[in-house]
């Protein structure tokens, strides 16, 4: 397969506002075994030489040796620590490369069988030359269809449920990859329309093509265990693919108990609808079950579900939060249904609503510094500012600085201080005469961008000396006024008291520098305040 090609799939493979740090890809062919690096979108050799077969014999399927790519998803377990949640990431990217092998007209399979046991993974590790934190936990074999194969066509008009018959949308799958929507923390109005919720939960867990058999997303040995539950302000509805309908559970608007129960944030109970995942106990026999994959399948399949969510609430224009893990599966189940639910295990709870229309940016006030004036060496300025967002509200507010003119800036994000309402944030202490040019940026959660910058002149202050001219002459002028006052001249009987003026005019009388050595006077007289005695006396006659 051209590397073009397969640089697309890997790139877009990773297509998504969902968390999938922690997960790194390999590509395995004729050649050889090569790392993709994500922020380079470029692939680095790892190991010289095909090792496809081997590959196949470790996991039991050497079919896969003929396909002219191997793709191994691998698992950063220093950047991810759960390995259930690295399982989830593993298979919001496996929708995406089913996707786009269909897409590119290309085949693809995802092998997960035996790979979580130690002594497969370990082999697979050793070929892939992978150190011991990169673990090995899913296979896709790609490439072109064989001679007379293709891909099945279906009739969405077959639906017979109670839900609207879903559309078709006009955007094409590689633009909406592109698009990528934020997650979101606020909906617009207090509902979602029918059809807009038709198209999301068919293309979330419903039949892809009506009258064959096949679904939209893939499910361990086909036995699709999960059920998901509607929740709104008219009650609770589980979701049956096989009609594409809803029945009612519960006439009761059940939202804040299972906010509660979940332990969710609660801006979700102002999200026209919750959507929560569950494993189904009784459907299934082998790993779909979590008989013996220690969840692992369970939450790939999970993946799958959530991405294409994702993507059909793009298509949309539908907003959906971050998903939530629950494990308070007892309360939950009272919440779905007024009849007992035991053998339903909710999991993943996603809210989801009208993508609320914000376009205006958030407000910046003029940021204040503490120091105010001047700015010593190994000193930390606090910068506060107010930042203010009608309408969807302030996501996120960065201070960025620079120390060498602009050339690289330092980004430091700004804590809410709830007591005064400013955004804050310590610039560190930087050398003497370092000159720091800060600004100020803010997103909305309706990803809204404002900057304060001075009006492109950025907001600027410079490390001083801990002792300048200027505060040396004052100490100076100080130590002088103070010895001059305090000082009492030593006096024969001649001898007169005289005062700070008089001793300047009587500048001939007494031994005191010339004017050009005024400045060396300043340090003897800041010596003699440090008991350093001989300045400031009437001279005998």
């Amino acid at each position: 397969m051209e590397e073009e090609l397969m640089k697309s799939i890997c790139k877009n493979s990773f297509a998504s506002s969902f968390d999938l740090e922690g997960m790194e890809l390999y590509i395995s062919n004729s050649t050889g075994t090569y790392q993709y690096v994500k922020k380079r979108n470029q692939f680095i050799l790892k190991v010289s030489g095909d090792i496809r077969n081997q590959i196949g014999v470790d996991v039991g399927q050497t079919f896969i040796a003929n396909a002219p790519c191997i793709i191994t998803l691998v698992w950063n377990g220093k950047i991810e620590p759960n390995e259930l949640d690295a399982y989830r990431k593993g298979g919001i990217i496996i929708q995406n490369l089913y996707i786009l092998a269909i897409r590119n007209n290309l085949g693809g399979v995802c092998i997960g069988a035996g790979i979580y046991h130690a002594e497969i993974a370990s082999n697979i590790q050793a070929h892939l030359g992978l150190t011991e934190n990169l673990k090995p936990i899913l296979i896709f074999p790609i490439g072109y269809l064989a001679s007379g194969q293709s891909y099945p066509t279906g009739n969405l008009q077959l639906t017979m449920g109670n839900l609207p018959t879903p559309l078709e949308s006009a955007m094409d799958v590689m633009g909406l990859f592109q698009k990528l929507n934020s997650l979101s923390t606020v909906w617009e109005g207090a509902s979602i329309t029918s059809q807009k919720l038709s198209n999301m939960l068919w293309a979330t867990y419903g039949y892809s093509l009506l009258g064959t058999g096949h679904r939209t997303v893939p499910s361990a040995y086909g036995e699709y265990p999960f059920q998901i539950y509607v929740c709104n302000k008219t009650g609770v509805y589980n979701y049956t693919a096989e009609s594409h309908s809803l029945d009612k559970t519960s006439s009761v608007d059940k939202r804040s108990n299972i906010i509660k129960h979940a332990n969710a944030p609660e801006y979700l109970e102002k999200a026209p609808a919750l959507l929560l995942f569950c494993w189904n106990s009784k459907v299934g026999t082998h790993n779909a079950s979590d008989s013996d994959s220690g969840g692992r399948f369970i939450n790939i399949g999970y993946g799958c579900c959530l991405q294409n969510l994702y993507l059909s609430a793009t298509a949309w224009n539908i907003s959906i939060s971050s998903p939530f893990h629950t494990y308070n599966y007892d309360a939950l189940r009272t919440d779905l249904s007024d009849t007992p639910l035991p053998n339903i295990y909710p999991m993943y709870l996603i809210g989801i609503g009208e993508t609320y229309e914000d376009e205006e940016p958030p407000i910046i006030g003029t940021p204040i510094r503490t120091p105010t004036d001047e700015v010593l060496p190994n000193q930390k300025v606090k910068v506060e500012v107010s930042v203010t967002d009608a309408k969807s509200g302030i996501e996120n507010v960065t201070l960025s600085y620079t120390t060498d003119n602009g050339t690289s800036w330092i980004n430091i994000p700004m804590s809410h201080n709830t007591t005064t309402g400013y955004y804050e944030a310590l610039i560190p202490e930087q050398p003497n005469g370092t000159i720091v040019k800060y600004e100020i940026t803010a997103f909305d959660k309706a990803n809204n961008k404002s900057v304060e910058n001075n009006s492109g002149q950025y907001y600027d202050y410079t490390v001083i000396p801990e002792f300048t001219a200027t505060m040396f002459l004052l100490i100076l002028v100080l130590s002088t006024t103070v010895i001059f006052i305090a000082e009492k001249p030593k006096t024969s009987k001649k001898s007169t008291h005289y005062s700070a003026i008089e001793v300047t005019k009587r500048r001939e009388s007494i031994n005191a520098p010339s004017t050009i050595n005024n400045f060396f006077l300043g340090h003897d007289m800041l010596a003699t305040g440090l008991g350093i005695s001989g300045y400031g006396k009437r001279k005998e006659k």
